[in-house]
């Protein structure tokens, strides 16, 4: 992975390792996938608002890394300070993604960065707070956003077909060009 753009607690960083920091790390405990899951999914996050290429490969792989950090029974939570934060680059990358999305997949997004919503105050939420909340909300919201993963993994797979394709028309037209200016040369 490229490390020369990821997301800090503050936003883009060019320093940043992908490693949580102290806001989302207890003193005295040890790195754990919730904060390396969280970690990928905030530099994903960043990257849906900075970069325009590969906009469905990095959401697809957003989904998984905050689906995975949510969906895992751990007794760790993330502080309401991180919540926030994560919050933030979701809606950041929801106005980038709906404004480049087309028709055939909005519905779909937007229904998917709901899910992604539920995910992250999930995330900070007391065994109390989850208890009220019910197994089914969480359970659903992960599937929603897989639903969104799949359809970002289709327009991935979409866009690369459709640039082969264009590759292909462009060579083949050189080779036209190039073979009427021969003829004529």
């Amino acid at each position: 992975m490229d490390q020369s753009k990821q997301i800090g607690p503050q936003g883009l960083n060019e320093d940043f390792d992908g490693s949580p920091t102290a806001d989302r790390q207890l003193p005295g405990r040890r790195l754990e996938e919730l904060d390396i899951d969280i970690a990928k999914a905030m530099d994903e996050f960043e990257r849906l608002t900075v970069f325009s290429e590969d906009t469905y490969y990095r959401l697809s792989h957003a989904c998984l890394f905050l689906a995975n950090a949510a969906s895992k029974r751990r007794p760790e939570r993330i502080s309401h300070q991180s919540r926030d934060h994560l919050i933030r680059g979701i809606l950041d990358a929801q106005f980038a993604v709906v404004r480049r999305a087309p028709d055939r997949a909005a519905g779909v997004i937007m229904r998917g960065f709901d899910g992604l919503f539920v995910l992250a105050a999930h995330l900070a939420e007391s065994d109390e707070e989850r208890a009220r909340r019910g197994p089914d909300v969480i359970r659903d919201a992960v599937d929603v956003v897989r639903i969104m993963r799949n359809c970002a993994h289709n327009e991935d797979l979409n866009n690369r077909i459709q640039q082969r394709a264009a590759n292909r028309r462009n060579s083949a037209v050189a080779a036209i060009i190039a073979s009427s200016l021969e003829r004529a040369a």
